[in-house]
């Protein structure tokens, strides 16, 4: 279609977001949104506006495919369709593609453009760099008549750049509803961040703590255990990826970019290194104290958990005072699959295999395992027991003898730990493990531990690889498997009928030798 007039009545003003608009890389695919406000200087009705946008690969076209439209008011409608310019009005390119919207007014009471509005597009840049216009087409007077109104088009121009290296808009939310700004939080509930970048690799650190609690690829995390007192979360982000794999040569430095974000927590959990009080100090709850120096009088009527304590006067406690407090049987049997727990509190996590797998008459022996891991260490720690034979009885006979072990790892507060457990399958009886959990300090009758949900792991940075016992095991199957060999062949030998318990009763016997 063809404009009769060239003239425009309406103005219009264009924004962008970023600004200028960024190009797609290979890394990252950069969205933009064009925004146009409508407005007239004296009284114009307009029933109709036509906004086409190039859409393609090349430095002439904005989008890569066809963007969305949009608008600020249901005053007006958009519908979206694709044309070659030679199909629309004079002045764009002939065989290019055009995304174009056509915004129509919905009631004539609203032809005379006295009020805001907008039109807008949004999608994904492409990646060429270069110069390019949007078309615009109006149908419009200077009379509510539409039988007045004529056709007028006319080009804005924009231009497409090199993205910069960005880091914007760091946000806390909670996880389950990630699109609502939060800056206060509860103590141990979860934190979830977000942020926009062009970068491709980031570090997340917290006050107080030199490892980050996050690094990665993704532009999200969720802390699970979240922060027991008020702090600032730094992020940081490269165009490169992990600094620990660099090795730097003739003066290298990666570049970062920073954004930080401070939170604060309702009930905080306060652990100053020291604490002089010089008049009195009542306590009515549950109390941690670090390294406090009392220079008049302390009172606690609620029980309180103390760890280097200086009193210099009088102390004195009308309620329970306890630093550690009950411990948690987290699970037990023969096999326990590799688990992540979040310590809310500071604690020891302690794996013991039990002392008797099935009676020490039986003569079955067992080998069996329990694994912990703690938080920001490649180690796993072992301990290993079961049931085994022994020759060293009054008679001279083979005999059980309990092997019961237990390991302990100090766990730190708000950190996760692992474990896992198993009894080697050739096993001739199961041995259980238990894993337990001892905290130092929390609120009575309040968990101190917690079982990751999936969603939480999703977002936590990947557990160690699992311990593998394969090797013990293959070592171990080795008699079992001679023995059984030995007897098959003595059967044959024979020319023994020998049923499968017969067969079995005789192995195990043999290799009790």
């Amino acid at each position: 279609m063809a404009a009769d007039d060239a003239t425009m009545l309406l103005d219009y003003a264009f924004s962008t977001d970023p600004a200028p608009i960024e190009i797609s890389t290979a890394q990252v695919t950069n969205q933009a949104r064009v925004n146009i406000g409508v407005s007239a200087g004296a009284p114009v009705y307009c029933n109709q506006i036509v906004v086409a946008v190039p859409v393609g690969p090349d430095t002439d076209n904005l989008f890569a495919q066809p963007p969305a439209g949009s608008m600020n008011t249901t005053k007006w409608t958009t519908t979206t369709q694709t044309h070659k310019g030679g199909e629309l009005w004079d002045g764009l390119i002939g065989d290019q593609a055009y995304a174009t919207f056509t915004y129509d007014c919905v009631s004539k009471t609203d032809y005379l453009i006295d009020y805001n509005l907008v039109l807008g597009v949004f999608g994904a840049v492409n990646g060429a760099i270069g110069d390019l216009k949007i078309g615009i087409q109006e149908n419009s007077g200077t009379t509510p008549d539409p039988s007045t109104f004529t056709t007028k088009s006319s080009f804005i121009p924009l231009r497409k750049d090199r993205p910069s290296f960005y880091l914007t808009n760091l946000v806390a939310t909670t996880p389950d509803s990630p699109t609502v700004p939060c800056t206060d939080f509860a103590n141990g509930a979860p934190i979830r961040l977000a942020w926009e970048s062009n970068g491709t690799y980031f570090q997340l650190f917290v006050n107080g703590q030199t490892a980050p609690v996050y690094a990665g690829t993704a532009t999200t995390c969720t802390l699970s255990g979240g922060v027991s007192r008020g702090t600032t979360f730094v992020l940081t982000a490269s165009m490169t990826g992990s600094p620990g794999q660099d090795t730097p040569q003739g003066g290298y430095q990666p570049i970062y970019l920073y954004d930080s974000l401070a939170i604060s927590v309702s009930n905080p959990v306060l652990t100053p290194t020291s604490v002089n009080v010089a008049g009195t100090l009542g306590v009515t709850g549950a109390s941690t104290l670090n390294g406090a120096t009392v220079n008049g009088t302390l009172n606690g009527t609620g029980s309180a958990s103390l760890n280097n304590l200086t009193v210099s006067r009088g102390f004195m406690a009308s309620g329970r005072v306890a630093l550690f407090g009950p411990p948690t049987l987290v699970n037990q049997g023969p096999n326990l699959p590799q688990t992540s727990v979040f310590a809310i509190t500071d604690g020891f996590a302690v794996a013991k295999v039990l002392e008797d797998p099935g009676g020490i008459t039986n003569r079955l022996s067992s080998f069996a395992y329990g694994s912990i891991n703690a938080q920001g260490t490649n180690t796993w720690f072992h301990v290993t027991g079961g049931m085994a034979m022994h020759p060293d009885t009054p008679d001279k006979q083979y005999g059980m003898a309990m092997n019961p072990n237990t390991i302990t790892v100090p766990i730190r507060a708000s950190s996760t730990w692992f474990y896992k457990a198993s009894n080697l399958s050739d096993n001739s009886i199961q041995s259980v493990i238990q894993i337990w959990w001892f905290p130092i300090g929390g609120t009575t009758g309040q968990p101190t531990i917690r079982t990751l949900s999936a969603e939480e792991l999703a977002d936590a940075p990947p557990p160690p690889p699992a311990p593998d016992f394969s090797a013990i095991a293959e070592r171990h199957a080795a008699p079992a498997t001679a023995a059984t060999d030995f007897v098959d062949r003595l059967a044959g030998a024979l020319k023994a009928d020998l049923t499968d318990e017969t067969r079995s009763e005789l192995a195990q016997l043999l290799r009790q030798l």
